[in-house]
């Protein structure tokens, strides 16, 4: 049995010895430009707001056409979950902080976990999310889509009847977000990607578990209206093309798992001593 090695940009994975090619992976990195690449990243999507020229029209027609398209294929569920959970003040509080906090916590925390206890998976998994979000914020730039809460007659948006880190103040920190980036959802992307990070990085028997993440993120976007079915395709799309980009071998995520979970928090005195 071959051990996982790390040489060069290339990384053997499974048993046959066969070397599988880091595509666009780059190298762990020391912590700080760590740090600054991926606040780069999460802070794209607030930049591509700044230099966006499109219309605000523009994003409620696409949001409009996103939606005739799901009536017409039975998926416009939006409306049904949103009258679910409106109503009623403790679930629309818990879905609003949900979708305004969770994200930005799990998804650092899992990176974290990554480059200190599992350093051999890191720089693939936090490339993909790179990469992904790159995508992402191509994909806003160029075909804005304003949230259903915007666009959708007859829907709540618990952000602001709630006032939910102070979203109903127009100076407050939704300010800064672009809200007219609902296609694809980042939220999804980021807690598939996690989901993923988790499954492929341990061997763990319960670490399919962690596929409910992104299902409770689904429901949760979808509640709160600020997402459209097609959004969380999109975000799933974007988060498997950022996933084959980085070379991660998802169809053979189970073999692969167990090697790669091998490495463990102690890894990192061993790679710093090299």
């Amino acid at each position: 049995m071959h051990a996982l090695r790390v040489h060069g940009d290339r990384t053997a994975v499974d048993r046959t010895g066969r070397w599988h090619r880091r595509r666009l992976t780059w190298r762990r990195l020391p912590l700080l430009l760590e740090l600054v690449t991926l606040a780069a990243a999460y802070g794209a999507p607030s930049l591509v707001r700044l230099v966006m020229t499109t219309t605000r029209s523009t994003a409620f027609s696409h949001a409009l056409e996103l939606y005739r398209v799901e009536t017409n294929l039975g998926l416009n569920v939006e409306p049904w979950l949103n009258h679910l959970v409106a109503p009623h003040d403790l679930a629309a509080v818990a879905v609003g902080y949900y979708y305004g906090l969770l994200h930005f916590i799990l998804t650092p925390l899992t990176l974290a976990w990554l480059y200190w206890c599992r350093p051999r998976a890191f720089a693939r998994l936090r490339s993909a999310l790179v990469l992904s979000t790159i995508g992402a914020n191509v994909v806003f730039w160029t075909w804005p889509v304003a949230p259903p809460r915007f666009a959708i007659a007859g829907l709540t948006d618990v952000l602001t009847t709630h006032n939910i880190l102070d979203s109903a103040d127009p100076h407050g920190v939704t300010g800064a977000a672009n809200l007219y980036a609902a296609l694809p959802s980042l939220h999804v992307c980021w807690a598939t990607w996690c989901a993923v990070a988790v499954v492929t990085a341990t061997r763990s028997r319960w670490r399919h578990l962690a596929w409910l993440y992104p299902a409770a993120t689904t429901f949760v976007v979808l509640a709160s209206a600020n997402h459209f079915v097609l959004d969380v395709a999109g975000g799933v799309a974007i988060t498997a093309l950022g996933l084959a980009a980085s070379g991660i071998p998802l169809n053979r995520a189970r073999r692969a798992g167990p090697e790669i979970g091998r490495a463990s928090c102690r890894e990192r005195v061993e790679i710093s001593v090299v």
